[in-house]
């Protein structure tokens, strides 16, 4: 079950040129709860996830060729993640949740800003801060995009990220109690917009995600959660 809720006070401007431009603020809130196992056979907490999640935006023009964003979160999360499922008495399928109920807030900002929003290239810088009780992220970043014709685009750009985590539990399940790590990221991109100039030419657009294999590989290898979920894929 969830719930959101926007508010969308509206603010206009018009620029010298006359052209329209936009200034949004706005407030989500969510309220997400899963629903319990029962009667299902459960290994660890039976207490399913739940997150109270609240989202203040405001984007605003600067000028006739700038705009600005920022963001601020606040998450409150609590209850326990299904990690995988066994084979029970009769076939029967056991799921097995995380051992601890989870019991977390998070509190998070970001901003950017974007120089050229009025033309068809543009730069944008890009910083955001995270913070929960055993964890902290902050991280730099910044995009050029550049027209090469009309329909196609090129795409550059970077970021930096600092990531800290003291584990509040570290001692008690003899975990490490201090680790830092700093990821630095380069990427590209080559966009051909079809769909917006020649629609007559589109049936249907899709739009897919997709890790690079090779990393999505690495990160099963090394990452116990990302593992876990993919047994309790297998499984069911």
């Amino acid at each position: 079950m969830s719930a959101a809720t926007t508010l969308v006070p509206e603010a206009h401007a018009q620029t010298a040129a006359g052209a329209d431009t936009e200034s949004l603020v706005s407030y989500r809130f969510n309220d997400y709860d899963e629903d319990a196992y029962a009667p299902r056979p459960v290994i660890g907490s039976p207490e399913r996830y739940g997150v109270i999640s609240q989202q203040f935006q405001l984007t605003t023009p600067v000028g006739s060729n700038s705009a600005i964003n920022a963001t601020a979160t606040h998450e409150v999360m609590s209850g326990s993640s299904p990690w995988y499922v066994l084979p029970g008495p009769g076939n029967r399928p056991i799921q097995v949740m995380s051992g601890a109920t989870i019991r977390d807030h998070r509190n998070a900002v970001s901003a950017s800003w974007t120089q050229g929003t009025g033309s068809s290239g543009g730069t944008t810088y890009s910083a955001s801060y995270s913070a929960e009780r055993d964890y902290h992220a902050t991280a730099v970043g910044i995009e050029r995009s550049i027209p090469l014709s009309a329909a196609l685009t090129l795409g550059i750009g970077g970021s930096f990220s600092h990531d800290l985590i003291d584990p509040t539990d570290a001692q008690l399940y003899d975990r490490v109690q201090h680790a830092q790590k700093n990821t630095t990221s380069l990427f590209g991109s080559l966009a051909w917009i079809i769909a917006d100039r020649w629609p007559e030419r589109i049936a249907s657009l899709t739009m897919l995600s997709r890790p690079h294999p090779a990393s999505f590989a690495r990160a099963l290898k090394i990452d116990l959660e990302q593992s876990l979920r993919r047994g309790a894929r297998a499984w069911s």
